[in-house]
């Protein structure tokens, strides 16, 4: 799932990129790739979050398993 998940972020960044490329095509490399690696970081923040929230759903999941068998027990 995190590996989807990477390299989902990974083409995305890609194609943005790409986008960026063309539509601002007046910029200098230097802004865009300045632009490109600030894009990366903001991805990999969200992936970052969203693989710790994709956690603690799992642990919390997990725990109320455990609490339900013991429960039934």
């Amino acid at each position: 799932m995190l590996w989807l998940l990477s390299s989902a972020a990974s083409g995305l960044h890609l194609l943005l990129l790409m986008w960026l490329k063309f539509s601002l095509g007046l910029l200098r490399l230097r802004y865009l790739l300045l632009l490109s690696w600030l894009l990366l970081l903001v991805l990999l923040v969200l992936w970052l979050l969203l693989s710790w929230l994709l956690l603690l759903v799992l642990l919390v999941l997990l725990v109320l398993w455990l609490l339900l068998s013991w429960l039934l027990l």
